[in-house]
């Protein structure tokens, strides 16, 4: 299933804010190689979260589990879960993704409920 557009957004921030730990000029260059390379834009990285997964681990290693786990801690706050990096000894980034994705998307229906119950 397509990710909404703000969920996608959302990932977005959240792989910018992750990212952001390298400094200003290096989270530019990895987006630069990104879309270059991977032919992955950020705005895109919601709907090619395997692709985004292969082209970290290819550029940094081993390193890679670290800025994961920074993205995934971000984005999981942003949708109200607890991002506990002890229960992910290998983070299975894309099934994480995909669990704030269900949160994300179970909050704004029950949004949409109470709002139209309010009217």
């Amino acid at each position: 299933m397509k990710p909404s557009l703000e969920f996608a957004n959302i990932v977005k921030d959240s792989v910018e804010k992750g990212l952001s730990v390298l400094g200003e000029s290096p989270k530019q260059a990895i987006f630069f190689y990104l879309e270059n390379k991977y032919n992955l834009p950020k705005e895109k990285i919601a709907d090619e979260t395997d692709l985004f997964v292969q082209a970290i681990e290819k550029i940094f290693g081993l390193g890679a589990e670290f800025l994961k786990a920074l993205i995934l801690k971000t984005l999981y706050e942003k949708v109200g879960l607890t991002f506990e990096p002890s229960e992910h000894p290998e983070i299975a980034f894309t099934s994480s993704l995909e669990k704030a994705r269900e949160t994300f998307d179970t909050n704004n229906q029950v949004s949409m409920i109470d709002s139209a119950a309010a009217l």
